[in-house]
This record gives structure tokens, sequence and C-alpha cells, in this order.
């Protein structure tokens, strides 16, 4: 959590010291046409730990097997958003390196784990069988006869 609550910090300084320099008469139009990417960067950074200190409530609140399985998909999920912003924490210096080398294979490493369960997974959140799989990977010959434009509405495969 430490390293998604430091790049939020980061971030929001960062917006901070815009809107300190331009003044608050003109900070819609430095958002939206000078510094948006900034600000969406901001408003990410908040939502992943938001989502991280949710996910640490509820494991907190959990116990026995569903505990292993959501612990996995919680350091997935946190690995996952460190590799999709990885040259952000290394530039900043949160990252050393070395560390970000190993993000990768460990991303890798627990989708395997967590493919093993997947079937648990979607039938702990009672996700319907209709949008757990993808057309294409039943039937993926059906599902390419025709073109579709990826649509599935009217089609069984």
């Amino acid at each position: 959590r430490g390293i998604f609550a430091e790049r939020e910090a980061r971030k929001l300084k960062t917006i901070t010291n815009i809107v300190e320099k331009i003044g608050a008469a003109d900070v819609f139009d430095a958002w939206m046409y000078h510094e948006s990417d900034a600000v969406q960067g901001l408003t990410q950074a908040f939502g992943e730990r938001e989502v991280l200190d949710a996910c640490t409530r509820v494991l907190d609140s959990v116990r026995g097997p569903l505990k292993t399985i959501l612990h996995e998909l919680v350091q997935l999920y946190v690995l996952k958003k460190l590799e999709d912003d990885l040259a952000w924490f290394i530039c900043e210096g949160i990252v050393s390196p070395d560390v970000a080398s190993a993000v990768p294979d460990k991303v890798r490493e627990l989708c395997a784990r967590v493919a093993g369960v997947w079937e648990t997974v979607i039938a702990a959140f009672d996700i319907p069988q209709s949008i757990a799989r993808a057309p294409i990977a039943g039937d993926w010959a059906g599902y390419n006869a025709v073109d579709n434009q990826g649509e599935v509405w009217g089609v069984h495969f």
C-alpha cells in the first residue's frame, strides 16, 4: 500500500504546484488543455489506492481458504498495477531497477496460480458463465465462421 500512497501523494503535489503557479482563475483551462495527463494520473493513482484499501479491509475480515485465494488476487492486482506504471515508479526512485525487473515474472507466476482456481473465483463472485468466458475460447472455429464484428448477441458458440 505504501508505494501506492506515495505515488498518489507525489501526483497530488504536482497538481498542487500547478494550481499554485497558474492561479485559481485559470485552473479549468490548465487542467483541460495543458495538464490533463497529470490530472488523469492523479485520479488513477487515487482510484488504485482506494481499491487496494478496500481489498485490504476485505482480507482483514475473512479466514481460511477464501483468504488465501483473495490474497493471491490482491497480490496480482497490486503487481499488475505496479507493472503498468513501472517506469514512473523507477524514475521517481520508489522502486529500484533490480526490484522492477522481477515484477513481470511475478505477475505471470501469480496469473498461472490464479488460473488454476478460476472456476472457484467465478463461482464465489456469482459471475454468470455467459459472461465469464469469451466466446472465442469455446468454439473458435464457429466464432470466426462469420463476420460478427465482435458481437455475440443471438449467436451461440
